[in-house]
């Protein structure tokens, strides 16, 4: 340690063992993801399947591939039964409680938005605005509790629970993906059809928003 010290500046010496540090934590949620994984192999892999679409989506979209790209979205939000497969099977993992919400968030908000940048919608310009910043108010929110479930620990008691409007928002954002990327959709189903499903969608975004933040707003009114 002496030497060690001789040769390199204090400064860089602490940098040293916060670098450390850091690589041991990285490491311990490396093991705790692959220890999870090795639990529930199916649900988890489906879950990371739905969040990797996107990669796959983008290029079909891209090059004009509607149908494949249709068979794609289904799959990805049929993939999102997951949850109740792990609980039938017994393979709950802490991981998959994180991860499970936090795909939705990646392959909704994204197909969104690619659907929303060829024609400029209004509404789903609202629904944009309205759901990505729900989802990073809640993300933040449950950072720690993200950290934990990744090395396999519980939550602990305050963390952000999933409601049941939540689910019942994601339903909605998943139904309009699909009727957004249906090839049939521009020709047999009306245009109010699909403005009345985002206006739904508007709807529960903000209730579960505001369900979330509702004691935090009506503090800053008292």
């Amino acid at each position: 340690m002496d030497l060690l010290i001789g040769v390199y500046p204090q400064r860089q010496i602490h940098v040293l063992f916060e670098m450390e540090g850091s690589m041991s934590e990285l490491s311990r949620v490396a093991d705790g993801i692959n220890r999870q994984f090795k639990k529930g192999t199916v649900a988890n892999t489906l879950t990371f399947f739905r969040a990797g679409t996107i990669l796959i989506a983008l290029p079909l979209m891209f090059f004009g591939y509607e149908w494949a790209l249709f068979v794609l979205v289904v799959c990805a939000a049929v993939s999102d039964a997951e949850g109740y497969y792990a609980r039938y099977t017994k393979t709950t993992t802490e991981l998959g409680r994180v991860a499970d919400p936090l795909a939705d968030k990646v392959f909704t908000d994204t197909m969104l938005l690619a659907g929303f940048l060829p024609n400029m919608d209004i509404g789903l310009m609202a629904l944009l605005v309205l759901t990505i910043g729900y989802d990073i108010d809640n993300t933040s929110r449950r950072l720690g509790d993200i950290v934990r479930g990744c090395i396999g620990e519980r939550s602990e008691r305050g963390s952000t629970p999933v409601t049941l409007l939540s689910k019942w928002k994601t339903t909605a954002l998943y139904v309009l993906v699909i009727l957004l990327y249906c090839p049939l959709t521009l020709h047999t189903v009306p245009s109010s059809t699909v403005h009345l499903f985002i206006a739904l969608s508007i709807a529960l975004v903000g209730a579960a928003w505001w369900h979330n933040r509702r004691d935090t707003v009506l503090a800053w009114f008292a």
